[in-house]
């Protein structure tokens, strides 16, 4: 073994160094595993049918990254307006926006959450 920097040791062990991520999508057995945990108790299963049709539409949507289907331009404010953005996130970054209006307002401490 060769002395390294500051008196560690180092070997010649050569390293395999690994870049990426594995895939994280999921094969479609493991979907409708993840799917049908959320309708475990007994009383769904007379709507096994209709849970079969929306884990069908639902595993679609997946597999077409379908993250934001309702989604409209960003608008004025945005680097680019006609950005389409998702309406559940132009929801949550309005009321970001709002708290920190009202948490800059003069009057008694506050903190933004």
């Amino acid at each position: 073994m060769a002395k390294g920097a500051k008196g560690s040791t180092t070997s010649s062990i050569e390293l395999e160094v690994r870049k990426g991520s594995p895939s994280v999508e999921l094969t479609r057995n493991e979907f409708r595993d993840r799917f049908r945990a959320r309708f475990a108790d007994p009383h769904f299963e007379k709507l096994a049918a209709q849970l079969a049709e929306i884990e069908d539409v639902a595993w679609q949507n997946y597999q077409q990254s379908r993250k934001s289907p309702r989604t409209r331009p960003a608008g004025a404010g945005f680097a680019d307006p006609a950005y389409e953005l998702s309406l559940d996130w132009l929801a949550a970054h309005h009321a970001i926006r709002r708290a920190s209006e009202l948490h800059a307002q003069p009057g008694p401490a506050r903190s933004a959450l």
